[in-house]
């Protein structure tokens, strides 16, 4: 007989079942060690798959195309000038109005 019963007592305690045996997994077997073909097999693969083009990538970047692929980047700073009053779409936008950029075309 089960000891539960409902919280409201309305129901009557469910009946008791028969404990179900259930048998236990079959032990698992011993690990056994791949053949030695197979491991070789595996050291083969990662060799030509991984580590040939590894090396062979790291050769052709590091040596042959390295000076293929030289970029540059400059700047001159001409001087501090004060800072340009807004106009009325540079309040808005936070940039320099058109005369600064006129100014600017204007220098060059």
């Amino acid at each position: 007989m089960s000891l539960r019963a409902d919280p409201a007592g309305l129901r009557p305690p469910a009946p008791a079942t028969a404990p179900v045996l259930v048998s236990a997994p079959p032990a698992p077997s011993p690990a056994r060690e791949p053949p030695a073909v197979l491991r070789r097999a595996v050291r083969l693969s990662f060799l030509l798959c991984v580590v040939v083009p590894s090396l062979l990538g790291a050769l052709y970047f590091g040596a042959i195309a390295s000076d293929r692929y030289v970029t540059s980047a400059s700047f001159a700073v001409r001087g501090f000038d004060a800072p340009a009053q807004p106009d009325a779409i540079g309040a808005i936008t936070g940039m320099p109005g058109i005369r600064k950029v006129r100014e600017y075309e204007a220098s060059e």
